[in-house]
């Protein structure tokens, strides 16, 4: 009985074999042809170039929308159809090599600008500004353009020549000196025009009378003026060559147009400045404060200042540019 019903039941037709079979011949052939499908059709290998150039021309476009936040109305040109603004208009200013030759700010094109080292993005909004009527009639003038850094200003300042416009009269109150220098890069001879002005005493002029100086902008102004603070004043003119940065053109230039009044200089009263405001003057370090305070406090006040040479507390050196500023108050 109970094999009667295993083979009613679970037992297979002559027909349900053979579709079995079939089926799993299927099966089998469609996982060979799955494993080596791929090694006998190989799929063409992707074409790039299309998006590629699809790609840059993203590029470009950012890099334009960029000019135009920037305020630059001016495009580089076409080439085979896409944009060139990268080799135009590289992305940094470290992609334009500087080189430093004399240049009118009011003349100069956007070429030379970017060889000067001027970011391109800048050199663009200067010509911009000029194309809409600005002009420049003094150096400092330049850091009124959008991205010129102090920086780069203090690096371009002894370079600027800004000539007069053509037909341009000038008021007699206000008179002219004419000059030449030598243009290394392009061999020839520049002209250039500068304001003459009245002689002023450095150790009280401001930063106004200071820009007024021809190769002195609001940088070195304001340089110029924190060091004397620190000094006390100036008591001899070679001492501008100490502020940091101060060029031998610019020196000459100040040293032309001003004079020194020794009597204005800040002492220091050896008998009462502590260590710490001796050590502020930029000719004295902490441990030569250190060591006037202690011989004070041990031998008694100063008598005089050439009482610090005497005992060796200075080097000779040292003793010799804090001398002016010395004052043994009793």
């Amino acid at each position: 009985m109970f094999r009667r019903l295993f083979r009613e039941y679970l037992s297979l037709t002559r027909g349900e074999r053979r579709g079995l079979q079939v089926l799993s011949f299927l099966v089998i052939l469609l996982v060979l042809l799955r494993s080596f499908m791929p090694r006998i059709v190989q799929p063409p290998a992707p074409d790039f170039t299309l998006t590629g150039k699809d790609f840059a021309v993203f590029l470009d476009s950012l890099q334009t929308l960029d000019e135009l936040a920037a305020g630059i109305s001016g495009f580089p040109a076409e080439r085979d159809g896409y944009p060139t603004g990268r080799e135009k208009f590289p992305a940094s200013k470290n992609d334009c090599p500087a080189e430093l030759f004399f240049f009118d700010p009011n003349t100069a094109d956007l070429d030379d600008l970017i060889r000067l080292g001027i970011p391109c993005r800048t050199a663009s909004i200067l010509i911009n500004y000029r194309q809409a009527g600005g002009s420049f009639a003094r150096d400092s003038d330049l850091l009124r353009v959008y991205g010129l850094t102090p920086g780069i200003y203090d690096r371009l300042q002894a370079y600027i020549r800004i000539h007069p416009a053509e037909g341009e009269q000038y008021s007699p109150a206000v008179s002219q000196v004419h000059g030449e220098m030598a243009d290394s890069s392009a061999g020839r001879k520049v002209s250039f025009f500068r304001k003459s002005i009245d002689p002023f005493e450095l150790n009280r002029a401001d930063t106004g009378q200071l820009i007024e100086v021809y190769g002195i902008g609001p940088v070195f102004a304001r340089r110029i003026i924190k060091y004397r603070d620190l000094l006390g004043g100036f008591y001899r003119q070679e001492q501008l060559m100490e502020v940091y940065g101060f060029s031998p053109q610019q020196y000459e230039e100040l040293s032309r147009c001003s004079f020194i009044d020794t009597g204005l200089l800040r002492k220091i009263d050896l008998n009462r400045m502590d260590a710490a405001g001796l050590s502020e003057h930029p000719y004295i370090d902490r441990y030569q404060a250190n060591a006037l305070v202690l011989y004070r406090e041990q031998a008694g006040s100063f008598l005089h200042a050439d009482q610090v040479l005497e005992i060796q507390l200075l080097p000779d050196s040292v003793f010799r540019r804090i001398l002016p500023y010395l004052h043994a108050g009793r």
